[in-house]
């Protein structure tokens, strides 16, 4: 700013005139120390800038890396629930097999227990005519059988 209206205070004059001992051309640039004043502000201005650039750079890396952390975090929650659900429909599948099985096992025991049953009944039948069979024949006192039993 300070050099600007440097600049613009300076009148414009024929080309080679001489203002105080130096040309226009030299007093357009102002003394040597302001050169270097204009430089070491610039440079300050540019490490002003730097340094809160880096800042912002850092605070950015901070922001990422807590948003990382919480990503992780959440990722990590996600795959624990994943797994306490496959956990779970796989006892609920387990569990399903075990009543088929159950079921299956207890149609066959039925099945098997009418067999014995049908075969008990059926015998029971042929065993209540044997035994009426024996004692007709247990009441005639001349049969053979009988009496070779009886022996």
């Amino acid at each position: 700013m300070l050099l600007l209206t440097r600049l613009s205070n300076i009148s414009p004059r024929p080309k080679g005139a001489v203002l105080g001992g130096r040309t226009q051309s030299a007093a357009r640039l102002g003394h040597p120390r302001q050169g270097w004043a204009l430089l070491i502000i610039g440079l300050g201005i540019i490490a002003w800038q730097l340094r809160i650039g880096f800042r912002n750079l850092m605070l950015s890396h901070a922001n990422q890396a807590e948003l990382d952390r919480q990503a992780s975090r959440e990722e990590a929650l996600l795959d624990r629930e994943a797994r306490e659900h496959l956990a779970e429909l796989q006892a609920q599948a387990k569990e399903a097999l075990q009543r088929k099985e159950a079921i299956v096992l207890s149609a066959d025991l039925r099945g098997e227990l009418m067999a014995a049953a049908y075969q008990i009944s059926s015998r029971l039948i042929w065993l209540e005519g044997v035994q009426e069979i024996l004692d007709e024949l247990a009441k005639d006192p001349t049969n053979r059988f009988i009496s070779k039993l009886s022996e």
